[in-house]
């Protein structure tokens, strides 16, 4: 599965609630625009990981990406990205903002098929979304987002995923194992999660 996520706000609030459900799904990578999502590495650096999720900071498109990356695509169960179009993605979601750009009404026009998540409009939605990104990227347990947010994602994501958008929500819900969130990276679990599938990272130890 490859998706699309595309808009000029803050979308860490989606990006993460699609990673999770990703990553339950299978070995997953992300490519960005942002170099702020390195903080996400585990090195630090582009191409490290954060779990089962390669991390990886594109600037020249995505097709010159993939013409010098190691690996292709479909090596993976899902990708993810985070900033530009890939024409070959199954799903696209755009994260609309408060006061969408003129480049961004543009870029909507050129695309065919696209769902939009408005989290924006509910201001306490907002503010509890963004201090479980904050936990999601210090204590890097995967930690659930937003119960909004995940429905969105999974009605967004259901019928490309090929399970229901019940199942969907669970997963990106599902609490994070371990009773100290802060002691570091650990493998989600809870209602909804089903078993990874071998891969590229399957069984990586960290």
């Amino acid at each position: 599965m490859i998706v699309n996520i595309v808009g000029g706000c803050d979308k860490r609030p989606v990006l993460y609630t699609v990673m999770k459900i990703c990553q339950t799904l299978g070995d997953t990578l992300l490519v960005t625009t942002d170099n702020r999502m390195l903080r996400l590495s585990d090195t630090g650096e582009n191409q490290g990981h954060y779990e089962n999720v390669m991390i990886a900071v594109a600037h020249d498109g995505i097709d010159d990406f993939f013409e010098d990356f190691m690996y292709a695509p479909h090596d993976f169960a899902n990708v993810i990205i985070d900033g530009m179009v890939h024409a070959d993605a199954d799903k696209t979601i755009y994260v609309r903002g408060l006061l969408p750009s003129e480049d961004e009404e543009i870029m909507l026009e050129y695309l065919e098929d696209y769902a939009t998540i408005d989290f924006y409009a509910s201001k306490a939605a907002v503010s509890a979304a963004f201090l479980n990104c904050e936990k999601f990227e210090a204590y890097r347990n995967f930690a659930p987002i937003n119960a909004s947010v995940a429905a969105q994602v999974a009605d967004a994501l259901a019928k490309v995923a090929n399970t229901s958008a019940v199942n969907l929500s669970k997963m990106a819900m599902a609490a994070p194992t371990g009773s100290n969130p802060g002691k570091g990276p650990r493998t989600m679990a809870g209602a909804g999660a089903v078993k990874r599938k071998g891969g590229l990272f399957g069984g990586r130890k960290k």
